[in-house]
């Protein structure tokens, strides 16, 4: 399988408190447009640290402490944070609003080999808002954490 889900990896507490930290985010302008087809930042009604890391001094605690956990979760302790592909500390917020898309695409590769991606859905979309990857529809709820290589496998 392309994806490995973790179900329920954290809490609805968690989640939200994560969800009022984006939102603040958005307000404040902390999030800059998402990444569009053509790889500049300029998507409509999709909203991301990866290209503005500067916007802002440092994530909440809890976004750290999460990255820590599914380190030690996955094993993965020591790795160094990748910000080759954007965001800060190796960590991206992403936020999509209503008519917002993710294109279909394959991330490009880490000088060191794939990059695994670990996202956790925080807040449920009104519509919409489904992962495929590799043409297959991935089923995730709020709280689940799922992991996989989006420079090996075609996402959208």
């Amino acid at each position: 399988m392309s994806v490995t889900i973790f179900p329920k990896f954290i809490t609805q507490q968690e989640c939200e408190e994560l969800n009022v930290w984006t939102e603040k985010a958005y307000v404040n302008d902390w999030l800059g447009k998402g990444i569009d087809s053509k790889g500049k930042p300029g998507a409509d009604n999709r909203y991301s640290t990866r290209a503005y890391p500067n916007k802002f001094d440092r994530y909440p605690d809890l976004a750290y402490s999460l990255y820590d956990r599914i380190s030690t979760y996955l094993g993965l302790d020591g790795l160094a944070k990748s910000v080759t592909n954007g965001g800060k500390d190796g960590i991206v917020v992403n936020c999509t609003l209503s008519g917002g898309d993710v294109f279909k695409h394959v991330d490009f590769m880490e000088p060191n080999g794939h990059l695994l991606r670990c996202n956790i859905l925080t807040q449920a979309p009104e519509s919409g808002g489904e992962l495929y990857v590799n043409e297959n529809k991935i089923n995730i709820e709020v709280g689940d954490l799922h992991c996989y290589l989006v420079t090996k496998y075609q996402h959208t």
